[in-house]
């Protein structure tokens, strides 16, 4: 017996997803019989549109005594939409006479179908999965798609090019759908939208046409209808609009019901409708059937629809008695209002200024006052200040805005500014131009700060410093020192200003000690001195710290970088390629390497060639490749190549020597005919393809056996746990306090006891000292008066030694028992 699981997640276009759970358990097969089904897994898709009895898969089984049915999963639905029949060996699934599909509500069904039949007493199965995918498909209008389709009334003076319908499926889905039309003239349809016009000349009398259209989907779905257009002769009634085109422009958030145009049409018993369209516009606005008002179907608010500023669409006059009607187009367009005040950053200001600091002074310039009109960007907004008693004539605001400006002189020891705790205060007020004008109000509030006197200096200035340039990332090469006479004395920031390099720089300085470290790689072949200089800042030298009130000071180290050997030669090019001839005599230069190194001059290179030099016919003189022996092309005898690849190592001076390898390729052209070479051909057999089946088994227990398992697991837990409750309690710091411990506590001087539980006081160095080493006669009882125990007023036991003492809770006296 085998049992497997399986867990199956489908999701639909809408992202309604479906599990399903099935279980499948195959019984086993009496070798001498065998039972077959002519697949194991398979995926079919049908379009939503398809009818009922549509065929879904066909296949076959055997032996023709066995019944397949079929299993849904996860749907419990899936009995009333397929139907399978049975004739002899071959079986077919098709939809059901109820059968509704829609591929929102779902996309896919998945049917398990079994065979089974008995021998000898045994149930013989077989089983077989098959998922049904549902594919989206355009739905056309009932009334569009019967046999009947749709008749559209139309005056035979109407103008050329009107559009007199358009094609709406059930299920729109605007983009995805093409529409085409048969006949394609006189008539057309716009492709993308399903507009269908009438013909670019016009009628020419009377008639009825018979129009076929189709929406074509994804997937090579698609649904037809049929359009039948009657055109009417103009002598009968007919309903005209005065005007083509309508155009009207409404304020926005006019809440729904607003009332935005009326139109009305010239004719008898007219009645009005909005005539739908692709685009999802026409929805904000509804029209009266009657008196052809057009009103708001919603609040509309641009912000929340900015698509909703120009909306067009079509309104149908018609008559229902004569079957006549007429068009218009309706262009609404909806004007921005002003519903929010300005917007303003900073929303508050809290700035803190030098009482030195002269008139004119502009603040806050690390963060200007900057407000926009969310209404209309380009809208022109005033600014005005409104002041206190103690900040009345202090300031004032720019026309434009952005910043404050001082009036007068702000006096840091005064009493006025005393008195206010140092603090101004004061509001912007930002008006817009809009009707009715909003305005915004910023709270400024600005505090009046000391002076920073005195600079850091630097002892001493300048210094020198020097680096290896392999020192490792992080190694201190110095350190610089600053003082500074202001208070808090000496509080200097370091940091570097210049001459640590770029991208990334070459070092760091510890701000607060001064020490400066390698930040990142040295190299003296590029760069050997370094000017770094070097910045202290005071801090916190004022009431309120300002980047503007500290004071500075700078100092230049020269560091230099001592050199090491630590790049390898280059060779430019590293590939060289020569041709010679098999007669070249002899320590004959045939190239010459062209190779440096930044750390070794070009005279100290040792050229070497370690590779590709067979029989010995080349050497190396200097950083030229030279012949060496006569090469030979003699058989029978030493046959050389005519192609070598050689290998040069070069090397420098060091230490530590570095080394790379160029190459060079040399082609020899024999000067004497060789002898010719036979051909053989060799045939190559095709190696057969060789299929190896590797068969896994899997012993999948069963639930009693887990549960038992479980039990036993647990069991064994609560014994160790037991186990080691034991053990620790015979040990000092889990077991039982001594006997004393149970001894009567003392009592205090008003009769009462004192619990182990009390404060002993606050734990010193020394008391735990003496907590953790008794004294040497801890282990004899000295009998005590009761004159020397009413000074101690509690009990407690010592959590290192497990040990007893007795304490006074006043003056923190402990005495062990």
């Amino acid at each position: 017996m085998c049992l497997f699981l399986e867990l199956n997640m489908r999701g639909t276009m809408n992202t309604v997803f479906t599990f399903s759970l099935s279980l499948i358990l195959l019984m086993q097969v009496h070798e001498s019989h065998s039972q077959t089904l002519s697949f194991t897994t398979e995926t079919v898709s049908i379009p939503e549109t398809s009818p009922p009895g549509t065929v879904v898969f066909v296949f076959t089984f055997s032996p023709a005594s066995s019944i397949p049915t079929i299993n849904c999963v996860g749907s419990s639905s899936c009995s009333s939409i397929f139907q399978l029949r049975a004739t002899g060996t071959t079986a077919t699934i098709t939809l059901s006479s109820s059968a509704v599909l829609n591929h929102k509500i779902t996309n896919q069904y998945t049917k398990d179908i079994y065979i089974s039949y008995i021998v000898s007493g045994t149930t013989v199965s077989a089983q077989a999965r098959l998922y049904v995918v549902i594919t989206p498909a355009p739905k056309c209008d009932k009334l569009f798609a019967s046999a009947g389709g749709v008749t559209v009334e139309v005056l035979q003076n109407l103008a050329p090019s009107s559009i007199i319908y358009i094609v709406n499926p059930a299920d729109p889905n605007p983009g995805s759908y093409k529409y085409s039309m048969t006949p394609e003239k006189p008539f057309g349809i716009n492709i993308n939208t399903g507009s269908v016009t009438s013909p670019e000349k016009g009628f020419s009398g009377p008639g009825s046409f018979k129009l076929s259209i189709t929406v074509n989907g994804m997937n090579g779905t698609s649904c037809s209808g049929i359009l039948h257009v009657k055109v009417l002769p103009v002598e009968t009634a007919n309903v005209t609009f005065p005007k083509s085109s309508y155009a009207v422009s409404i304020d926005e958030n006019t809440g729904p019901g607003a009332s935005v145009m009326t139109v009305l049409a010239k004719g008898s018993d007219i009645y009005y409708q909005i005539v739908p369209q692709t685009s999802g516009g026409y929805a904000a606005y509804q029209i009266h059937q009657r008196t052809g008002e057009i009103r708001t179907t919603y609040n509309l608010d641009l912000e929340a629809n900015p698509h909703l500023n120009s909306t067009v669409f079509l309104v149908q006059a018609y008559d229902p008695i004569h079957k006549v009607s007429a068009t218009a187009t309706v262009s609404i367009t909806v004007r921005d209002v002003n519903e929010f005040p300005p917007v303003c950053h900073p929303a508050l200001i809290v700035a803190q200024i030098k009482e030195s600091e002269p008139i004119g002074y502009k603040f806050p310039s690390d963060d200007p006052v900057k407000c926009v009109d969310m209404d209309r960007m380009d809208s022109s907004l005033t600014y005005s200040i409104v002041t206190n008693e103690n900040s009345k004539d202090k300031f004032r605001i720019s026309p434009q805005g952005g910043y404050l400006v001082l009036n007068s002189t702000l006096d840091y020891d005064s009493y006025e500014v005393a008195n206010v705790n140092f603090l101004y205060t004061a509001s912007i007020i930002v008006t817009d131009n809009g009707k009715p004008p909003l305005t915004t109000t910023i709270p400024v509030y600005i505090t009046v700060t000391q002076v920073n006197e005195h600079p850091p200096v630097f002892s001493p200035c300048p210094q020198a410093m020097q680096v290896n340039e392999n020192a490792p990332l992080g190694t201190v090469i110095g350190q610089v020192n600053a003082t500074d006479r202001d208070w808090p004395f000496n509080n200097v920031e370091y940091s570097i200003a210049g001459g640590a390099g770029n991208n990334p720089p070459k070092f760091y300085i510890d701000p607060r000690s001064g020490e400066i470290h390698v930040l990142s790689h040295l190299d003296y072949e590029k760069q050997t001195i370094y000017q770094l200089k070097i910045k202290a800042v005071d801090m916190n030298q004022d009431i309120s710290p300002d980047p503007q009130m500290q004071k500075t000071a700078f100092c230049t180290v020269t560091v230099r970088v001592q050199d090491e050997n630590d790049n390898p030669p280059v060779c430019k090019p590293p590939y060289y390629e020569e041709l010679i001839y098999s007669t070249l005599k002899t320590d004959v230069g045939i190239t010459t390497i062209q190779c440096t190194d930044i750390d070794t001059p070009i005279e100290d290179l040792t050229y070497s060639i370690v590779g590709g030099n067979v029989n010995n016919r080349f050497t190396m003189k200097g950083s030229a490749l030279c012949s060496r022996n006569a090469f030979s092309f003699k058989t029978p005898g030493v046959y050389d190549p005519t192609d070598y690849e050689l290998l040069i190592e070069v090397k420098d001076k060091g230490p530590p020597v570095f080394s790379t390898t160029a190459t060079v390729i040399v082609h020899v052209v024999p000067w004497t005919t060789t002898q010719p070479t036979t051909t053989v051909k060799t045939t190559h057999r095709p190696r057969p393809t060789k299929i190896v089946t590797l068969t896994v088994f899997e012993w999948v227990p069963d639930t009693w056996f887990v549960v038992v398992l479980t039990v036993a697991g647990a069991l064994l837990l609560l014994a160790l746990a037991l186990l080691t409750w034991k053990l620790l309690t015979l040990t000092s710091v889990c077991g039982r306090a001594p006997i004393e411990a149970t001894k009567p506590l003392l009592q205090d001087s008003g009769g009462q006891f004192r619990g182990v539980f009390e404060d002993a006081g606050p734990t010193s160095p020394s008391n735990l000292h003496q907590q953790s080493s008794p004294p040497p006669a801890a282990d004899k009882e000295i009998p005590e008066s009761p004159l020397s125990l009413q000074r101690f007023d509690g009990r407690a036991q010592d959590p290192i030694t497990g040990r007893e003492y007795i304490f006074n809770s006043v003056t923190g006296q402990r005495r062990w028992l």
